[in-house]
């Protein structure tokens, strides 16, 4: 998951670690009698817990996010997004939720949508008994 680890990746005698990232290759593709080449887009990984934090750290040493974006993989707006939210973490930002109000907010979410599916269900359980009971007329008579 990791690639090497070396001195030239030091920066204030702090060794990062490079994240190995899925890199697809060019796909030869045959259009129109004529050869051309298309890249295939990789689906996003994340990077590894310890990678975001040394970069964090580092911004937090003074480095800007362009600097270390120029140097690793990262965007300088993703590095930006990762201080921010370790700041809200942190409890040093307020203008948002923390990463444990959004695992908890995602959680309710799918909890929420789990019990409207059963709801559902027991709504259509409830009125299909009735009408076999007798208690409730079918939908398609008048009387």
């Amino acid at each position: 998951m990791f690639g090497p680890i070396d001195a030239s990746n030091a920066i204030n005698g702090v060794f990062l670690i490079e994240p190995k990232r899925f890199e697809s290759p060019l796909a030869e593709k045959r259009t129109a009698g004529c050869w051309c080449s298309a890249v295939v887009r990789s689906a996003s990984l994340p990077y590894a817990a310890a990678f975001r934090q040394q970069m964090i750290d580092l911004v937090h040493a003074g480095h800007t996010p362009e600097e270390l974006a120029k140097e690793f993989e990262p965007t300088a707006q993703t590095i930006y997004n990762w201080v921010a939210q370790a700041d809200r973490d942190t409890g040093k930002r307020h203008d948002g939720l923390t990463t444990a109000e959004r695992e908890e907010l995602t959680r309710l979410r799918r909890k929420v949508k789990q019990l409207e599916v059963e709801k559902e269900i027991l709504a259509k359980a409830a009125a299909w008994f009735a009408r076999e009971t007798g208690t409730v007329p079918d939908k398609g008579s008048h009387s």
